[in-house]
This record gives C-alpha cells, sequence and structure tokens, in this order.
C-alpha cells in the first residue's frame, strides 16, 4: 500500500484522550532528563493506539519519539532495530522512509557505525534530498554531503 491510497484510522475521543496524556508526559519527563520515566510514557502511548496501529493517524509521530528517547538513552540496538521496522512495515513510505531512513543513520552514527550510517543517508537523500534531515540533524546532514563529496562511498 503506498500513501496515496494510506487512510489513517482515528482513536476514539476517550483513547486519543489517553494517548495525548501519555504523549504530552513522555515529552515533558525526556525534557526533565527523567528518560527511563519517558520511556514508559511513550510505551503507554503506543499501547493505547488501536491496530492496526501503522494506520492510526498518532503513530508517526509516536514512533519518532519512542525512537528519539533509544538515541537519548543510547539505546542504539532498539531504535534501530524499530527504525529497520518502520522502515520495513510503513503504509506511508513516500513519507516515512526519508525520515526514519535518517533517523536510523544517527543512532547508527552515534553509536560509531559512520559507513552503515552513510549509507542510511544516502538512501534517504536518494528519495527525497534533504526532506528526511529536521533542523536539529544538520551536522549529519554535513557529515553526509562531505563523505559524498570525497567520493569513497560509490
Amino acid at each position: 500500500m503506498t500513501s496515496n491510497s494510506y487512510k489513517a484510522i482515528d482513536m476514539s475521543p476517550e483513547l486519543d484522550n489517553q494517548w495525548k496524556q501519555e504523549f504530552t508526559s513522555a515529552g515533558v519527563s525526556s525534557r526533565s532528563g527523567a528518560l527511563e520515566e519517558s520511556l514508559i510514557h511513550i510505551n503507554n502511548a503506543w499501547n493505547i493506539i488501536p491496530e492496526p496501529k501503522l494506520m492510526c493517524g498518532r503513530v508517526h509521530i509516536t514512533l519518532l519519539r519512542i525512537i528519539e528517547i533509544y538515541k537519548l538513552m543510547e539505546k542504539y540496538d532498539e531504535g534501530i532495530e524499530l527504525a529497520d521496522w518502520v522502515l520495513e512495515k510503513s503504509p506511508m513510505q513516500e513519507i516515512d522512509y526519508p525520515i526514519f531512513s535518517v533517523l536510523k543513520g544517527t543512532l547508527l552514527f552515534d553509536s560509531g557505525n559512520k559507513v552503515e550510517a552513510y549509507k542510511c543517508f544516502d538512501n534517504a537523500w536518494v528519495k527525497a534530498k534533504s526532506f528526511g534531515f529536521k533542523e536539529n540533524q544538520i551536522s549529519y546532514l554535513k557529515f553526509y554531503k562531505e563523505e559524498k563529496s570525497k567520493g569513497i562511498h560509490t
């Protein structure tokens, strides 16, 4: 299924309110440095999302936050595994692929695997140029462009 035929499902107002509470709590906890607590809240938010989860309108930002928390906690393997799952399963490949490929690349880069990080950044760049890179990921984009200009990864 491509994003052209993708139709997000909504949660009931009750579930949506529960999700918002957990999602917000995850952000507050993360900003205060309580990362374990943040991970609990974001996992609760994930568990509130009804099946099929990948069809829910809240799933994209929930998955982004889970991976970002893993990154802050230096749980790189968990973040990479989740990013791989999204890259394989997402019904919105045109949007999700570059974003989650870059996010996976940042995890690989920060864990010391710059060769594989470059590959993720390159895959994202080929699909969508700089679209997958957020403002707080400019250093990764700079790394990618510098490595690409050297021509050693071709």
